[in-house]
């Protein structure tokens, strides 16, 4: 069957960049006391090309994803030792690593991405089915990814449409989905949604 155990080694966090939502930002202010101004980069969707889980925010005309920053290639909470500095509370994009979810009629199905195939040595590969305890987590993370997702649209709709044009200002995006997020973290902590 389908296994997988993190081994640490910090492969995935030099190949990709990583997409955050408001409520990763939340996470890695909340959690970790992260300086969340200088941990996240605006990415142009054109260069990095479009996700289809992340909404693109219009800021100082142009489209962009927002983004941990890299430093040499590489995600800047990667120790020297392999390790991920906030794997604790780290983006829900880097949770779901090295499987993807797609929905369609309401249904989540589960499987391994494509691109960690040979390259994620602690993805272990048999030709079966994703292990049954695996499979029940990535479900439940699917599920609250899409629930957060949707929350971060509604987010960044918000600020396409009133914000955008009136501010250019980076720490101003940034307060603002700062703000949404401590108010959707409220929200989903209430009706027990919330996961670290």
């Amino acid at each position: 069957m389908v296994d997988f155990y993190c081994t640490k080694c910090g492969t995935c966090c030099t190949k990709y960049w990583i997409p955050l939502s408001h409520l990763d930002l939340f996470r890695l202010k909340f959690y970790g006391s992260i300086d969340i101004y200088s941990a996240i980069v605006l990415r142009n969707i054109f260069v990095c090309g479009s996700s289809k889980h992340y909404p693109a925010i219009v800021f100082d005309g142009h489209m962009y994803y927002l983004s941990l920053k890299s430093l040499h290639g590489r995600c800047i909470f990667l120790s020297d030792s392999g390790e991920c500095l906030v794997h604790g509370f780290k983006p829900l994009a880097c949770r779901f690593y090295p499987f993807k979810y797609t929905v369609m009629n309401n249904d989540i199905s589960i499987e391994v991405e494509k691109t960690a195939v040979r390259k994620c040595p602690g993805l272990i590969l048999d030709d079966k089915p994703i292990a049954g305890d695996i499979w029940r987590q990535l479900l439940m993370l699917a599920r609250l990814r899409i629930i957060e997702l949707n929350l971060y649209d509604k987010t960044v709709d918000e600020w396409n449409k009133y914000f955008s044009n009136k501010y250019n200002s980076l720490i101003t995006l940034i307060d603002f989905l700062f703000e949404r997020a401590r108010r959707d973290f409220k929200t989903l902590s209430k009706n027990g949604l919330w996961i670290k």
